[in-house]
């Protein structure tokens, strides 16, 4: 079972007795809010509005809690994906859109400047 915030930016992907619900922030960052025992929307968006640590200017208030960290930005965490080509170093993804159909979510991101 998939339910989705009324904002569109809140997910929680449900089966018989677990859940995963991840949500994107107001920078389109996309973050891991829980996977285990089961929990409802309102569960969710209540893990979604809890605050980031303070901002450090040297490293990501996400570390620790992206959904998929990616190796580019201030971050410490190791990264999930890492891309080099010879014109830089790094990726930094950003949030699109998303379809949800038949129960299915697919989130769409395009690579950010890292500027």
């Amino acid at each position: 079972m998939l339910d989705i915030s009324e904002d569109g930016r809140t997910w929680v992907l449900s089966g018989p007795a677990s859940s995963y619900a991840v949500h994107v922030t107001d920078r389109d960052e996309l973050l891991h809010l829980h996977w285990g025992a089961r929990i409802g929307l309102a569960d969710a968006e209540a893990l979604a509005v809890r605050p980031l640590p303070e901002y450090w200017p040297f490293e990501s208030p996400l570390d620790g809690r992206e959904e998929y960290p990616v190796e580019g930005g201030p971050r410490f965490a190791r990264p999930a994906l890492s891309v080099r080509t010879a014109e830089r170093r790094g990726t930094e993804w950003v949030y699109e859109g998303h379809d949800a159909e038949d129960g299915e979510l697919r989130l769409r991101f395009r690579d950010g400047d890292l500027t």
